[in-house]
């Protein structure tokens, strides 16, 4: 979806329900998963006297975590933190004496309410889907003399579909660290530098250092996924 305040820049929030503005018209935000279902199987059989085999095998599921936790009121409550951005030498959000920065008033609910912030990614064909473990197991029991029992087992537990954070959609290629060096990145991008490499600025409006502008989704800060 376009963003309206990064000058039209694919990436902004997406609601579930019917608005005028970044409304997706789903009561869903992801696909629901139907098949969770967790069938146990065991088997024990005595080979002889004193022998027995025992296996088991289940399908089970963890709980189901979203992205960013379970609550996401991006625009509709305000949650807030104010911070420098060149560690308080010139550029200090406020005094306690001077009060809070302005700040707005929620609701505010926007498809470009987390622009400069972090913002949560729900792949819609896995974000609903739970985190899945398959478990089997083989054991060996044989009785020995005055009540001791041998016991040979094998386990074994697959996971699949497990929340991990790995996929970085918005991280930033290192290629440009040999491009432009750390120096370059960590300037302004309207730095004379930055100017003279011409790096593009991604939208009108857009305040960083030249780092930020280089991933896909100049826009946010982080865009974590599960």
């Amino acid at each position: 979806m376009p963003n309206p305040a990064a000058g039209g820049r694919l990436g902004a929030v997406v609601y579930s329900g019917s608005c005028s503005d970044g409304c997706s018209g789903k009561s869903a935000l992801f696909n629901s998963f139907k098949k969770a279902w967790g069938p146990r199987f065991g088997l024990a059989y005595q080979v002889r006297s004193g022998t027995v085999v025992r296996m088991y095998a289940a399908r089970s599921f963890a709980a189901l975590k979203t992205t960013g936790g379970s609550t996401h009121y991006d625009g509709l409550i305000l949650n807030t933190d104010w911070s420098s951005q060149d560690r308080d030498i010139v550029n200090f959000p406020t005094l306690l004496d001077k009060g809070l920065p302005p700040w707005t008033a929620p609701p505010y609910r926007s498809p470009s309410v987390d622009n400069n912030a972090t913002v949560a990614y729900w792949q819609t064909y896995d974000s609903g889907r739970p985190p899945e473990y398959y478990t089997w197991g083989l054991d060996i029991q044989h009785q020995l003399p005055r009540n001791i029992v041998f016991s040979l087992g094998y386990a074994a537990t697959k996971g699949v579909h497990l929340d991990s954070s790995v996929l970085n959609i918005n991280q930033l290629n290192p290629k440009y660290l040999a491009q432009y060096g750390q120096a370059l990145l960590l300037s302004n991008i309207n730095s004379p530098a930055a100017r003279a490499a011409d790096i593009p600025i991604p939208y009108a409006g857009f305040i960083s250092i030249v780092a930020p502008t280089l991933p896909p989704y100049s826009e946010f800060d982080v865009v974590p996924t599960n």
